[in-house]
């Protein structure tokens, strides 16, 4: 089950998956739109209302005991759908071929095809749908919401941002625009703000915000680890490696060179909080090799191991979980 999948429970929720790493019974994941008689957002008759954050999810009267269960990537209990509770998954490569055979393409459909298109230069195998477009609950506002799985498919966007007059790229006269999209995000610093959203693959294109996020093509980042979850901790610090960081989820190398706050206190040599993690895409290739960043996140100790990571993690009912530049 590859991150950023929906999934169709037999309720009629939706949720979106998170990561690639998950259990044989078990997919762990956010509710992301709940069935309700008149929701705001509609797929042919059927209405929704939108969990528009990942932090509501853990406390929604809608689940249900068998919807948490313990992960070892992130340290704590989790939300999720068991495997017999699926009713249909929406893969988002898979749709997306579904969608570009379909021949009754509505018109919205039919401009996020033509711009598929247009980036992938015609190969769309590395190319996929999330959000509004990939569940069907779109309307006239909906952004494009594409996830990619190569670094060629990655180097093609940066290539179309780049040489098409017709994109708009966000920079700091849109800044007001930005602040309106990250209100979740710490804008302490704004000229560093707008610097780290810039190095995001989004973009206007005909009046339509389009993003566009790389993930991992298998499980492999995460596979032969296992956490548990110490204290809710802010640093400032380095980046050491950024390799890992272009998609999601996020890994970077780190070096701490201060512990600003950390709820429970604990003895530990900085020198061994090594790695930095995202599970948020948004925060995808903000930060690079030799830049300071801070970040507020949650220290997760590895198991059969002597060192620590930092999560920035989806399951927090926590606004400040994150990180930026210096």
């Amino acid at each position: 089950m590859k991150d950023r999948s929906f999934i169709e429970d037999k309720k009629g929720n939706v949720w979106g998956v998170i990561g690639n790493n998950h259990t044989p019974e078990f997919i762990f994941s956010y509710l992301k739109l709940i069935k309700t008689k008149d929701g705001p957002r509609k797929k042919g008759r059927v209405h929704y209302k939108i969990n528009n954050n990942f932090f509501n999810s853990l406390c929604s009267e809608n689940l249900k005991k068998e919807n948490y269960k313990f992960s070892k990537y992130f340290g704590i209990v989790c939300t999720g759908v068991p495997k017999k509770s699926i009713k249909k998954i929406y893969d988002s490569f898979e749709e997306l071929k579904n969608l570009i055979n379909n021949k009754n393409r509505d018109k919205i459909q039919n401009n996020a095809v033509k711009l598929i298109q247009k980036i992938s230069e015609g190969n769309i195998s590395d190319f996929g749908l999330t959000g509004s477009l990939l569940f069907g609950y779109y309307d006239e506002t909906s952004d494009i919401d594409l996830v990619i799985k190569s670094k060629e498919a990655f180097e093609k966007v940066k290539k179309f941002m780049a040489e098409n007059k017709t994109v708009v790229i966000y920079d700091d006269a849109h800044f007001t625009y930005l602040q309106n999209r990250r209100k979740y995000m710490q804008k302490n610093n704004i000229p560093r703000f707008v610097d780290q959203e810039k190095r995001k693959l989004q973009f206007q294109y005909n009046n339509t915000h389009v993003s566009c996020q790389l993930i991992w093509n298998d499980d492999s980042l995460l596979k032969d680890k296992s956490f548990v979850e110490l204290s809710k901790i802010k640093v400032e610090g380095i980046i050491v490696n950024d390799t890992n960081s272009f998609a999601a989820p996020s890994e970077w190398d780190i070096k701490i060179t201060k512990i600003i706050s950390m709820d429970n206190l604990f003895n530990i040599d900085t020198s061994k909080i090594s790695k930095l993690y995202s599970f948020r895409g948004l925060y995808s290739c903000i930060v690079q090799k030799s830049e300071k960043f801070t970040s507020t996140g949650y220290l997760l100790k590895e198991l059969n191991s002597n060192t620590y990571a930092i999560s920035i993690t989806p399951w927090r009912n926590d606004w400040e979980n994150g990180v930026q530049l210096l």
